[in-house]
Formats: structure tokens, C-alpha cells, sequence
């Protein structure tokens, strides 16, 4: 039955996968920036649904790193709404994770743009489990962009300023305020332990997945869910960074079920039929281990004809 709606699925994608990526796309960036809308709110243009709709209509026919900038002028339009520190902490933030993602690895926007999706949605397990599973390790340069912007323009939002001196200038107050913002930045400690899991488990999943051993998916997803919870135990005792268990349970079974349908999607092995084969030439002798693919399941019918 699952062979039969992976067929199905695979099937539909083939004469449609134009038009699937295209509204995928689209429904990304439409997602990134209703998130960004309601994360932040600050400027009245954006409250707009249909600036939004052709915002990320015109982010569909991009590449994903056009799909990044888009996100990255909204929000600096979103952080002028707020103030003039705001723009300042967090547009220098935004330019420095912008310098260093172009500048190290341009390939990985997606997992750019699902990790700050998947933080607030409360499963930011899932993005390094699948990354892990189906990329490279320079994805997580991709996940620390996302990771560094969700928290970075949170602790600029979250700062709560008050003067020290109600006799401060201008110029003081303001550069106060932009002092406040970035102590609040750097000492996040949430951010760093999220930074810490996210790329441990993605170099995790990576190396086991990458190996010969049986199982080897379904192992590399329950290691890395194994070194997240690990790491996540160890920020409550020792770093006392609040974990709502809730929302770790959730983050979990979100992981496990992205990476067993990814499991089914890419690598679904049958390996009751492995073989073991022998071949040879002039020099040397070949012993090769053959893992048939599953396939999708035969009804009686045609196993008779």
C-alpha cells in the first residue's frame, strides 16, 4: 500500500513537477514572509496580504538565494518600522550572516530559509535530520544563517531599553539603546545551544547515513534524534536554558516523520533480498554486496499471469 502511493506520487510529480516546484516555491517564500509579517509588524505596508501574495509570486520565479534577499529587504523595512537602532543592530546582523552565507556556501537558501520556518513552528529538529539525510555538511552553514537571524532579530525585538540617564543626547540614547540590543544578542544562550544541536546532528545524520551498514537511514535519523535530546538535557541542567517538552516531543515525531518519508522517497531498500556477488578479472577478485531497491508490491493477479 505505501509502494502503491509512492508509485502514485512519484508519477504525478514526473508530468507536473514544473508546475509542483513552482508552487512550492511559492508557497515557501509566501510562508517566510507571513512569518516574517507576523514575527515583526512594524511596518503598515506589509499588514497588506496581497503585497505579500506578489511578493512571493515574484520570489517563485527566482532562485532561492533571490527568494533570501526578498526576506532580507522585508525584514529591513520591518526594522526601519520599529526604530533606528532596530535597522542598525539588526541590518548590521543581517549583512554580516548575509557576507558570510554568499561568501561560504550560496547553495544552501533552502535550509537557510526552513530553519527560522521550522523554529517557529517549533521543529527545528526536522531541517538538520533531512539536510543530514539528503545533503552535504556545508548545509549547515546554511541552518547556523537561519538559526543566527531567527535569534539575532529576536533579541533585537525582545530588547526591553530604558535610559540610564534621562539627560543622555540623542546620540547617546541611541547608541545606549544599540549596546542593549547587541548584550542581549551575545549572551543569548538559547541561540548557541540551537546552534550547537542543529549542526551536531546534522554532521551526525550525515556520517552515519553515509556508511554501508544496514539500515544505515534509519539509524542516522535515530542518532541524530538521540544527540539533539542529549544536547538539549544538557542546556536544561548545566546551562539552565528553559526546554518546553511539549514542544521537544512534537519537534521529535516531526523529525522522525520527515526523515522516514525522505527514507521511503530516496533510499527504500529491500534488504531480505541482498545478495552477495562475485566477479573477477585478470588482476583481481570483485565480492559486491547488491541491495535491490523496494519496489512497488505485486497483487495476486500479477503474480499468476
Amino acid at each position: 500500500m505505501v509502494q502503491e502511493i509512492r508509485e502514485m506520487i512519484r508519477t504525478v510529480y514526473g508530468k507536473y513537477d514544473v508546475w509542483l516546484r513552482a508552487l512550492g516555491k511559492f508557497s515557501l517564500a509566501f510562508g517566510s514572509l507571513l512569518v516574517i509579517r507576523n514575527f515583526m509588524g512594524y511596518l503598515p505596508l506589509l499588514d497588506n496580504i496581497l503585497i505579500l501574495l506578489i511578493l512571493a509570486l515574484v520570489a517563485s520565479f527566482l532562485p532561492l538565494n533571490g527568494m533570501v534577499l526578498i526576506c532580507f529587504v522585508v525584514i529591513l523595512g520591518e526594522l526601519y518600522g520599529l526604530s533606528l537602532p532596530s535597522l542598525a543592530v539588526g541590518g548590521g546582523l543581517l549583512l554580516l550572516v548575509a557576507l558570510l552565507y554568499f561568501g561560504l556556501a550560496p547553495q544552501g537558501a533552502l535550509a537557510f530559509l526552513l530553519t527560522p520556518l521550522a523554529l517557529v513552528l517549533h521543529v527545528p529538529l526536522a531541517v538538520p535530520v533531512a539536510f543530514g539525510l539528503l545533503g552535504t555538511p556545508l548545509s549547515a552553514i546554511g541552518i547556523a544563517a537561519g538559526t543566527v537571524s531567527y535569534y539575532g532579530l529576536k533579541s533585537v525585538i525582545g530588547t526591553e531599553f530604558v535610559l540610564s540617564d534621562p539627560s543622555l543626547s540623542m546620540q547617546e540614547a541611541f547608541i545606549e539603546e544599540m549596546q542593549a540590543m547587541l548584550s542581549n544578542f551575545l549572551g543569548n544562550g538559547e541561540m548557541i545551544l540551537t546552534l550547537i544541536a542543529l549542526t551536531a546532528v546534522l554532521i551526525a545524520a550525515f556520517a552515519v547515513r553515509s556508511t554501508e551498514m544496514r539500515y544505515a537511514w534509519q539509524v542516522a535519523i535515530g542518532t541524530g534524534i538521540f544527540i539533539y535530546l542529549v544536547l538539549e538535557i544538557f542546556g536544561v541542567f548545566t546551562l539552565d536554558i528553559p526546554v518546553s517538552i511539549p514542544d521537544l516531543v512534537i519537534g521529535v515525531i516531526a523529525a522522525a516523520l520527515v526523515g522516514s518519508v525522505l527514507q521511503l522517497f530516496f533510499f527504500d531498500l529491500d534488504y531480505r533480498s541482498t545478495e552477495k556477488l562475485r566477479f573477477e578479472d585478470d588482476e583481481y577478485y570483485y565480492y559486491v554486496t547488491a541491495v535491490p531497491k523496494r519496489k512497488q508490491e505485486r497483487s495476486v493477479d500479477e503474480w499468476t499471469q
